[in-house]
């Protein structure tokens, strides 16, 4: 795949039952494809713009030495088991860039105040079956 020289950081978010909060799981991830563009809609409320990126990742990029799990398997994984793992899942949020931050200490509010692109996860396309470059397609806002 080409142009696929910039590094994201993927946020997951997963309930820890035996504390009772929702923690948060960095991945950082090397060689993948970042693109941003302004979409807007005109309706009756009048115009309305967002911020989307698409991040392509290839399989076979830089994942840390993780494995990707599907996000139902990646949210009954033990707290050892997930250290190993990480995954797609709509609602997760992905930084362009390396977050620098141990996880202990990330929270969405902290990841917006201080790194410019910051996308929600709004869909997945697995295309790791395709012939020619298989990679996952992410696309936010």
């Amino acid at each position: 795949m080409n142009l696929c020289n910039e590094t994201v950081t993927v946020i997951n978010q997963r309930y820890n039952q035996r504390e009772g909060f929702t923690e948060y799981k960095k991945t950082i991830i090397q060689g993948t494809s970042w693109y941003g563009s302004l979409k807007s809609n005109v309706d009756s409320s009048g115009l309305k713009a967002a911020n989307q990126y698409i991040v392509r990742i290839p399989a076979d990029a830089n994942f840390e030495g993780k494995s990707y799990v599907n996000p139902i398997a990646y949210w009954k994984l033990t707290d050892e088991e997930v250290k190993g793992a990480f995954t797609f899942a709509n609602g997760d949020l992905i930084v362009h860039g390396s977050v620098s931050e141990p996880d202990a200490e990330i929270t969405p509010k902290l990841l917006h105040d201080n790194y410019a692109e910051v996308l929600t996860v709004l869909t997945v396309n697995d295309n790791r079956r395709t012939n020619n470059a298989p990679h996952w397609k992410v696309v936010g806002a």
